[in-house]
């Protein structure tokens, strides 16, 4: 009698695929993981219906956008009416992305610690940068669906007039940079917690830093600056007024929000996007006898797209965040914290 063959398994049984479609085990087991994920969050008719009335509101809010610019246009003719609705989409949007990319991607971790899952999902023998970049690009590929979604939309802003392709461009580039960055910011609190809510909130309350924060500092430092600036008695000092230039042009930069205005600016006088030079918006004041202010002559600096600031460090912080959280995802953190108790 012969012995009985041995049960194949799935691994093996696709071998001989993979190496006909010169796959690598690697690139098979991301193919593998994303698909589980994705199917996962894709799985039923709510992602669907979701994204159906998700469009019908904006679609509905594009409407509303173009009556009010017509009425506008009425008074004031020569404003393009595609502008009022392109910049009317774009906030709307990233507002959408800002609050949803944290709480897409705040369970991903902790969620499976919730179910008591993830000690299994380790011992599956794929690597962990994989699990986590997977789970976390499954989380966002719902995010990048209604951006993507929108974009039809923010092109009827091109033929009513008033709007470049390249701000389209930036606007889409702002838009997957956010998402990256508020995604990974979630990621990172998801693998810290053990919570699902408390990771949620701390990524909640992170994203107001730069959202809610910068803004109210912006206001108070333009309510009180100028006193300290401009005022008899302010400094004369160049390269104080040019530094502070420089740190409150970064920090500005920071909120989204403040970025693609100022980009918008840019693009309404016809500056470069990218970078160039211009003299200091505010000259040192030089005070004479009696207080009388005398002219001096303005320092030249350069100025960066305040558009490229914003997507480079929402870049930085979505590498950054993402090495974290492949710190803090190794199912021996707190190990050895956990020997010193039980020896204690």
């Amino acid at each position: 009698m012969t012995a009985p063959a041995m049960e194949s398994t799935p691994a093996e049984v696709n071998a001989p695929r993979r190496r006909r479609l010169g796959q690598s085990p690697g690139w098979a087991k991301l193919q593998g993981m994303l698909a589980k994920e994705l199917r996962g969050r894709m799985r039923g008719a709510r992602a669907f219906v979701v994204l159906s009335l998700y469009l019908l509101f904006l679609g509905a809010f594009t409407l509303l956008l173009y009556y009010l610019a017509t009425l506008s246009a009425i008074n004031n003719p020569s404003s393009p009416s595609g502008k009022t609705v392109f910049l009317g989409l774009v906030a709307f949007e990233l507002g959408l992305v800002c609050f949803l990319a944290p709480s897409f991607t705040a369970g991903t971790i902790s969620g499976e610690r919730e179910r008591a899952s993830y000690d299994l999902l380790m011992t599956t023998g794929y690597p962990l940068p994989l699990v986590v970049g997977a789970k976390f690009f499954a989380a966002l590929a719902y995010v990048f669906l209604l951006i993507v979604a929108a974009l039809p939309l923010m092109a009827i802003a091109l033929f009513l007039g008033g709007v470049s392709p390249e701000e389209v461009l930036i606007a889409f580039v702002m838009l997957v940079a956010s998402a990256l960055a508020f995604g990974a910011i979630g990621l990172c609190f998801s693998a810290w917690s053990r919570s699902t809510i408390a990771a949620a909130a701390l990524a909640y309350g992170t994203m107001l830093l730069p959202v809610v924060a910068v803004p109210i500092a912006l206001a108070t430092v333009a309510t009180f600056g100028g006193r300290i600036f401009f005022g008899p008695g302010s400094p004369t000092n160049v390269t104080l007024l040019t530094a502070a230039y420089y740190v409150g042009g970064f920090v500005v930069s920071l909120n989204p929000f403040i970025a693609g205005a100022l980009t918008e600016a840019l693009i309404s006088n016809n500056r470069p996007l990218f970078w160039h030079t211009m003299p200091l918006p505010f000259r040192p004041p030089q005070f004479g006898p009696g207080g009388v202010v005398i002219s001096s002559t303005a320092p030249t600096v350069y100025v960066v797209g305040p558009w490229l600031i914003y997507t480079v460090m929402a870049l930085v912080v979505c590498l950054a965040c993402f090495a974290l959280s492949l710190h803090l995802a190794r199912p021996t953190r707190g190990e050895r914290r956990r020997r010193r108790r039980a020896k204690a």
